[in-house]
C-alpha cells in the first residue's frame, strides 16, 4: 500500500513548505547576484527577474499549503531546471557556470525527498537534459569531464536520497507485522483529506473495528499466533477493499478504516466486505460518516459507536 507523505495535521504540507522556503532562499541569492554580479557580463537582468518571481512563488506556495495541488509543485521544480539551465548557458566564466550547476544537487535531492523513485527519474533526467542543452548553446567550452562529474553527482546524490527517505518514510509510516499504516500516519492522511472534502462539499466515512476476544487467542495459541493471525486478516482485508479507502492499524487488535466520498450507507457495505473476507474471525465496529467537526470529535464519535455495539454484542451473547 503507497501512500504519498503527509504533514503534520494543521501545518502546511512538508512538500509544498519546503519547496517554498527553498524558492524564497533561491529567489534572495539571485536578488544578491543582480545586485553583486560575479563580472560585469552577467545575466543581471535574468537574476533580477528570477530572483522576483521566485521569492514571489514562495511566499504563495507557503501560503498555499496543503492546497497546492502536486501537478504545481512538479511544474515548479521543472521551471526551476530550465531556470538554472538558463544561467549556466549565460555564464560568462567557466568558474560561474559550475558554481551555477550546484543549483541541480539541490532539484535532484528536493525531489528525492518528496517524490516517488519513478518520478524522482523523471526529474532527473528533465534536469539533465536541460543542462546538455544549456551547455551546447553556451559560448564556452567548458570540459566535459568536469560537466559529466557534476551532473553524475547530482543525480547519484539524488537517487540515494530517494532509496534512503523511502526507507525511512516506510519504517515510520507502516506497521511491519501488517503492512498497514501506523496510527499518526492514518491520522495525518485523513486531516489533508478532510481539507479536500470540505472543499469538494464530499462525505466521507468511518470505521474503527476491534476484534472480539483476541486476548484469548493470544493465552490459547501464543502471541506468535495472534501476531499471524493480525497479518493474515489484515491481508485478507486489503485484497477486497476499494482503491482509495485507507486501512490502519489503530492500535494492538483495533483497526481504522476510512473511506473518503463515502455516504454512511455505502460504507456499511464495505464494512460488509471485510467480514466475507474472514468469515473466521468476529469483531465489533462503529462506523459514521463525517459532519464537518474536528478529526478528533469525529474519531471520539465513531469510538463510542464501536463501544456501543461491543456493550450490545456482549449483551446478546449473555442473554
Amino acid at each position: 500500500m503507497h501512500v504519498a507523505y503527509r504533514s503534520t495535521p494543521g501545518r502546511a504540507s512538508l512538500p509544498a513548505r519546503v519547496l517554498g522556503l527553498a524558492c524564497c532562499a533561491g529567489g534572495s541569492l539571485c536578488l544578491l547576484s543582480a545586485a553583486f554580479p560575479y563580472s560585469p557580463e552577467s545575466a543581471t537582468r535574468l537574476a533580477l527577474i528570477v530572483g522576483t518571481a521566485g521569492v514571489l512563488g514562495g511566499v504563495a506556495l507557503l501560503r498555499a499549503g496543503r492546497r497546492a495541488p502536486v501537478f504545481v509543485l512538479h511544474g515548479v521544480v521543472a521551471t526551476t531546471s530550465v531556470i538554472a539551465s538558463s544561467f549556466v548557458a549565460q555564464a560568462t566564466s567557466l568558474q560561474e557556470q559550475l558554481l551555477t550547476t550546484i543549483g541541480y544537487i539541490w532539484i535532484g535531492v528536493y525531489v528525492a525527498c518528496f517524490f516517488s523513485q519513478g518520478v524522482t527519474l523523471v526529474h532527473i533526467v528533465f534536469m539533465a537534459g536541460c543542462y546538455a542543452v544549456a551547455l551546447w548553446v553556451s559560448p564556452l567550452e567548458p570540459s566535459g569531464l568536469v560537466a559529466s562529474v557534476m551532473m553524475a553527482t547530482a543525480c547519484a546524490l539524488s537517487l540515494m536520497t530517494n532509496l534512503l527517505v523511502s526507507k525511512m518514510q516506510q519504517l515510520v509510516v507502516l506497521d511491519p507485522l501488517t503492512a498497514l499504516l501506523r496510527r499518526s500516519a492514518f491520522l495525518s492522511y485523513i486531516e489533508d483529506d478532510l481539507d479536500a472534502s470540505a472543499r469538494k462539499n464530499a462525505t466521507p466515512s468511518l470505521a474503527i473495528l476491534d476484534l472480539d476476544g483476541f486476548k484469548q487467542v493470544n493465552d490459547t495459541i501464543g502471541h506468535g499466533g495472534g501476531d499471524a493471525l493480525l497479518a493474515r486478516l489484515s491481508s485478507a482485508w486489503l485484497g477486497v477493499l476499494r482503491r482509495g479507502d485507507l486501512l490502519a492499524r489503530y492500535g494492538g487488535d483495533e483497526f481504522a478504516l476510512y473511506m473518503p466520498a463515502t455516504p454512511l450507507a455505502d460504507a456499511y457495505q464495505v464494512v460488509r466486505r471485510l467480514e466475507r473476507a474472514e468469515p473466521g474471525v468476529t469483531w465489533s465496529v462503529g462506523v459514521t460518516e463525517w459532519h464537518g467537526e474536528s478529526l478528533t470529535a469525529w474519531i471520539e464519535r465513531t469510538d463510542r459507536a464501536m463501544y456501543d455495539e461491543k456493550r450490545m454484542r456482549r449483551g446478546e451473547a449473555a442473554s
